[in-house]
C-alpha cells in the first residue's frame, strides 16, 4: 500500500486520532491554547479527515459504477498514486497530461456534471483525499477481480 491509511474509528466511545491529528495536537500542547480550544482544533481536523474519507468513498463508487475496464481502472489508480506522491513532495497533484488522460478515460463513462465535480475535488492538493480515493479504488478493483474469479452456482 502506498500510504498509511487514516483510521477514523471509535474505540471505547472516543474517536481514534489519525497520525496527522496526533502530531498537530501534540505540537500545540505547549502553545497558549485552553483545553476547550484544543478540543475545537482536534474536532476541526477530525471532521475534515472524515469528510475526505466519505468524499473519496463516494467518488470511488461513482467510478466503480461507471463500468470501466480493469485496465482503465488500473491506469486511474496509477495517476492518483502519482498525484498523491506529488502532493507529498509539495508539487501540484496532476500534470496536464494526467488530467487529459483522466478526462479521456472518464468522459464517456460518467456524466459531465459528475466529471466536473470529481475534477474540482481532485484539483486541490489534498493528500488525504487522493490517498483515500486511490485506496478505495484499489479495494473495489480487488473485490471485483475476486468476484469474477469465483465460480457461480447453477
Amino acid at each position: 500500500m502506498f500510504m498509511q491509511k487514516v483510521e477514523i474509528s471509535k474505540a471505547n466511545g472516543k474517536k481514534k486520532r489519525s497520525p496527522f491529528c496526533s502530531k498537530v495536537m501534540s505540537s500545540l500542547k505547549g502553545a497558549d491554547f485552553s483545553p476547550p480550544e484544543l478540543k475545537k482544533l482536534e474536532s476541526i481536523i477530525s471532521e475534515a479527515e472524515e469528510r475526505d474519507e466519505v468524499l473519496a468513498q463516494g467518488m470511488a463508487t461513482v467510478l466503480d459504477l461507471a463500468g470501466l475496464p480493469p485496465e482503465d481502472m488500473d491506469e486511474i489508480i496509477k495517476i492518483l498514486e502519482k498525484a498523491y506522491e506529488n502532493v507529498r513532495e509539495g508539487k501540484e497533484p496532476f500534470a496536464e497530461k494526467d488530467i487529459e488522460k483522466l478526462e479521456a478515460l472518464l468522459e464517456e463513462k460518467i456524466s459531465p456534471n459528475a466529471l466536473a465535480r470529481i475534477e474540482a475535488n481532485l484539483s486541490k492538493p489534498n493528500e488525504e483525499l487522493l490517498g483515500a480515493l486511490a485506496e478505495s479504488l484499489e479495494k473495489k478493483s480487488e473485490r471485483s477481480e475476486k468476484l469474477k474469479a469465483t465460480p457461480r452456482k447453477k
